[in-house]
């Protein structure tokens, strides 16, 4: 039989299988024809936060809980301009755990050539991202002139502690 020695999966053993340590005792051996499935990527309930700037304004599109975490799983972001030629600048900003705030995850500069043209941008990481509790996810714009118009949703997920 295999001994397992690693305490990060013996923890994830006794969350996942949901075993009351106080009541029954943790596995820390495997037989020989059993093999142990990690599940890396759980499905849990994916929200969604929607909402718009305008001009350059900044807003916050979702305000992460201070009681659960908070995992950052996309975001995407639309932009209106209604002048041609006149560089604008919008960012998506979040904060990962143990970061610094505000963290610039999306930024989008855009000339556009013709008025009321629009772009769009996403960022879709790899593997969610943990964000510091109690913070927000934000969406700004900056222009020297005319107007903008951004929107923005952001797909995330909390896990009760």
């Amino acid at each position: 039989m295999a001994t397992i020695n690693n305490s990060e999966i013996m923890k994830r053993i006794a969350e996942d299988a949901k075993i009351e340590q106080a009541y029954d005792k943790l596995p820390t051996q495997l037989a020989e024809k059993v093999v142990p499935v990690l599940i890396s990527n759980p499905k849990y309930n994916l929200k969604v936060a929607s909402g718009t700037v305008s001009d350059s304004t900044d807003g916050t599109i979702l305000t992460c809980s201070s009681s659960k975490k908070t995992y950052f799983v996309a975001g995407y972001v639309n932009i209106s301009k209604d002048v041609a030629n006149d560089a604008i600048y919008t960012w998506l900003r979040c904060t990962p755990k143990g970061q610094a705030a505000n963290q610039v995850c999306l930024n989008i500069r855009y000339e556009p050539t013709v008025a009321t043209s629009n772009i769009s941008g996403a960022f879709v990481p790899p593997i969610p991202i943990l964000l510091e509790k109690g913070t927000t996810i934000n969406l700004s714009n900056s222009s020297a002139t005319a107007s903008i118009d951004a929107g923005c949703s952001v797909v995330y997920f909390e896990v009760e502690e």
